[in-house]
């Protein structure tokens, strides 16, 4: 899922019909990113918990165009969601 980071928020978007879109605005959310480098035995996890909730027509206005998740995929993902960065968590996994 593509996402991005808009002030003290992370923003997302996906399909209405998904199982996100029809579970995830108004109610307790966690979103994990994680990365993680073979070759070099790194790697780290964020996880980002909290309350999504879909963002206005009005707000989405505000946000620049670049401050809009660009899906990879193809397909319409008008639903646009947002979770606060409350609640955040992760580490860092690196060689001893």
């Amino acid at each position: 899922m593509n996402y991005t980071v808009v002030g003290d928020r992370l923003v997302f978007r996906t399909q209405h019909s998904t199982e996100t879109g029809r579970r995830a605005n108004g109610h307790p959310v966690a979103f994990e990113v994680d990365q993680v480098d073979e070759f070099l035995h790194t790697g780290w996890s964020v996880l980002v918990t909290g309350e999504a909730h879909s963002i206005t027509l009005s707000e989405l206005r505000m946000l620049d165009l670049f401050q809009t998740p660009d899906p990879w995929p193809q397909g319409e993902r008008p639903l646009f969601l947002q979770l606060p960065l409350v609640k955040i968590t992760g580490r860092r996994v690196h060689p001893a």
